[in-house]
């Protein structure tokens, strides 16, 4: 998801809770005086990835905000792990099949997201990198 605007991603200041599971979010404000995810006063958690941008960042009484506590005008969070393509918090054979499903899509229409190993194809090389991961 990308939201980009003077309030980017914002709760109103009366308890309201943000839960970001498994997500890849980018978020943008165009002010100065506002992080560019505020205002959850209910708070804000994070469950199967994390805030990238600002190295550092932190959540901190509602608001994301950069490690030394200040606003943030750019916001990325990403999920934990880029294997894990169900979002299951796992990389078991569920993220295998994934791959097969796309590997067997019309090559036009394939989501490149899933080339696991840059070849610029979706493929059996690309079963392998998660069949690697599980190894580990």
């Amino acid at each position: 998801m990308e939201a980009q605007g003077k309030w980017a991603i914002s709760g109103q200041p009366k308890g309201e809770k943000l839960l970001i599971r498994n997500s890849t979010i980018k978020a943008v404000t165009t002010s100065s005086s506002y992080s560019a995810i505020c205002d959850f006063t209910g708070g804000i958690t994070l469950e199967g990835c994390k805030i990238t941008k600002p190295v550092g960042g932190k959540t901190q009484g509602g608001d994301i905000v950069n490690a030394d506590g200040s606003v943030t005008q750019e916001i990325v969070i990403e999920m934990d792990n880029p294997y894990d393509l169900n979002g299951d918090g796992k990389v078991s054979t569920a993220d295998i099949q994934v791959i097969i499903n796309e590997m067997k899509k019309p090559q036009a229409s394939q989501d490149m997201k899933y080339d696991l190993n840059g070849d610029e194809k979706i493929s059996t090389a690309d079963i392998q990198v998660i069949i690697n991961e599980m190894k580990k």
